[in-house]
């Protein structure tokens, strides 16, 4: 009980040493976190105590005293300590250890985590891959090579997996190993991590290795042969790492970018703090959710809506967005074209103080210009529960035409509404498995709609679990439910619901879907069935997007990150994978910046965003694959 009152306090203490370090953030304390903050020390006194109780006899209190250490875990001393614990008998303190090196307040000293890899196996072992990934540098491959024979499937899928775009001597004994491996799965890996390399030593791989290969890894090795013969799918890497042409894309701290149907333009959304109207804090009602237009080239960029981005109309000459119970559809100039929901007693012009006419592209003062409406969505009633029976439809979406809005919760049903105010409802699924929360996607023809699994960031549970959910397949024009099938649900990380970001799970002719389904991309026909598997590795994945010609398919790859006591991004990155031969690469380097959202901008290039560490400013990047 001491261990866990001095815990609580030590994490508090961490926090403000953080905040306190920067003379910025110091002036941001208040009087009283001040005083809090010139008391830290107070907790430092008992590290030498809670240190000798990590050896208690009671595996109780050894695991409570990690939970103390992890705030002090990123110094080398004590690091040691938490490391040496990774190896106790009691299983409950070996994840309490790892869990403490994964939530220390900066990074473990990398030699520690490194020493500690070379002798853990297991799932102790996977959480310390994902430790030296996350402090990715030239040595990585060299730093995972300990005992690589010896651990488990998960294991070596994950090192090879971890090692995507790197060419080095370490690199390449792994990737040998890998083709030498017993499971199909991890040979599959190995022949893909081949594409770094030079044509000539990675054919050379393969006939040094292929008498090992499985019956099932020789699809693989087919087409990886084929692609280093020929480097028609991913020319780019041949030509080496600073071959991949990413560029800054002309934006205001843009996130979320969706690409038209004609390919003209990005609409996109200006993230950061200080909306029209908001309280003046840090809260929601201050996130800025600015929709932008910007031309394909990087030119015209101009402000359409106030709102969460939603997507285009089929004929690119729409964008629809919601916020807070509005939603509209405005044309590419910013003028609202239609409006959902029931009109207002009064309708909003949205002039600012100065008597500002929306459209108007500087939006951060506190009371500037804001969209004008005549209608909302509405919840019901005033039960203080009412939350929980209707939603602000921000996750439903507007059918390709712009006729329609929906689904929207509504108790059990799901409610459309088109833009005269007609309403139709369907019944949903049990409350279980729309819980915590969903997305809608209509297909281009909008004959379908499909609802994914999303975990809210500010829903209750276990935040860094990727939890199987079912997705839903809704037929519009029979208006009833076509299919279910599983997916996993995208989860919880921060950014990715607080901005709501979207992508396109169909293929631009509306006949097939992808998704993630055990960590792997699928794709399957609309309604879900004749589903195949197209990647092997033992990346977490999200996003994935077809490309205009439905050829490929890119996705972001991501590891959580818990440093701040909660869960975050961690490392991400941003993939491509072929889909008639399955052969997936990494497109993006090392960066701690963070990728929150992907889309095509060409059948060569795509466009995503970056989301600067320790901060909420974004940029947009375009990267080609030519």
């Amino acid at each position: 009980a001491a261990i866990s009152v001095l815990t609580n306090r030590a994490t508090v203490e961490a926090s403000l040493r953080s905040q306190a370090s920067d003379p910025r953030g110091r002036e941001l304390l208040s009087e009283r976190m001040k005083q809090m903050y010139d008391s830290v020390g107070l907790v430092d006194y008992a590290l030498p105590l809670v240190r000798k109780m990590a050896a208690d006899a009671d595996p109780g209190v050894r695991a409570e005293a990690q939970k103390f250490l992890s705030n002090f875990a990123s110094q080398q001393t004590v690091a040691g300590g938490v490391a040496s614990s990774l190896g106790d008998s009691d299983a409950g303190v070996r994840a309490q250890a790892l869990e403490a090196l994964r939530t220390s307040h900066d990074p473990p000293p990398l030699e520690t985590i490194e020493k500690a890899f070379a002798s853990a196996k297991g799932e102790v072992g996977l959480g310390l891959i994902e430790l030296l990934y996350e402090r990715e540098d030239s040595e990585l491959a060299t730093r995972l090579m300990p005992g690589f024979k010896e651990r488990s499937t998960a294991e070596r899928l994950k090192i090879l997996t971890s090692i995507a775009g790197h060419a080095d001597p370490s690199a390449a004994n792994l990737i040998s190993l890998g083709l030498k491996d017993s499971e199909p799965d991890v040979q599959r890996v190995a022949l893909t991590r081949l594409l770094s390399f030079p044509t000539e030593r990675a054919i050379a791989q393969i006939k040094t290795n292929g008498a090992s290969l499985l019956p099932d890894a020789q699809p693989a090795k087919a087409a990886v042969q084929k692609e280093l013969e020929s480097r028609t799918l991913f020319p780019f890497i041949a030509r080496g790492e600073s071959s991949v042409r990413e560029e800054v894309f002309p934006s205001v701290e843009g996130t979320g970018p969706r690409v038209s149907p004609d390919g003209k333009w990005v609409a996109y959304v200006e993230t950061g703090w200080g909306r029209p109207g908001g309280s003046g804090g840090m809260g929601r009602s201050n996130l800025l959710s600015v929709t932008h237009l910007v031309r394909n080239d990087g030119s015209s960029d101009h402000v359409v809506s106030d709102m969460f981005l939603v997507g285009w109309m089929w004929d690119s000459r729409g964008v629809a967005s919601a916020r807070d119970g509005f939603a509209a559809i405005v044309n590419v100039s910013g003028r609202v074209i239609t409006e959902f929901g029931e009109s207002l007693d009064k309708a909003d012009q949205g002039r600012g103080i100065g008597g500002e006419v929306w459209p108007n592209g500087q939006m951060r003062e506190q009371f500037g210009v804001r969209m004008p409406h005549s209608k909302i969505v509405q919840r019901m009633g005033d039960d203080p529960r009412a939350w929980v029976d209707y939603d602000y439809g921000e996750d439903a979406a507007f059918s390709p035409d712009g006729k329609w809005f929906g689904p929207r919760r509504v108790k059990d049903e799901w409610q459309f509404i088109d833009s005269e105010g007609s309403k139709f409802q369907m019944k949903a699924p049990d409350r279980e498995s729309l819980w915590p929360g969903t997305r809608a996607f209509w297909s281009p023809d909008g004959a379908r709609i499909v609802v994914v699994p999303v975990h809210a960031s500010n829903s209750l549970g276990e935040s860094a679990v990727i939890a199987p959910r079912k997705a839903f397949v809704i037929d519009f024009a029979s208006r009833s439910m076509e299919a279910e099938f599983e997916i996993d649900q995208v989860a919880a990380i921060g950014g990715w619901d607080y901005r709501k970001g979207r992508w396109n799970p169909w293929s631009a002719d509306g006949k097939h879907l992808t998704f993630v389904r055990q960590g792997q991309i699928w794709i399957s026909d609309a309604n879900g069935t004749n589903a195949r598997r197209i990647t092997f590795d033992a990346s977490n994945k999200v996003f994935p997007t077809f490309s205009p010609d439905g050829t490929r398919i890119a996705y972001i790859t991501f590891q959580f990150d818990n440093r701040e006591h909660y869960t975050r991004l961690g490392p991400t990155d941003v993939w491509s994978v072929d889909i008639a031969t399955g052969l997936a690469v990494r497109l993006t380097q090392p960066d701690p910046a963070r990728t929150e959202g992907v889309d095509w901008l060409d059948g060569k290039t795509l466009i995503f965003d970056r989301v600067e560490a320790g901060d909420r400013r974004s940029t947009l990047r375009r990267l080609s694959l030519r």
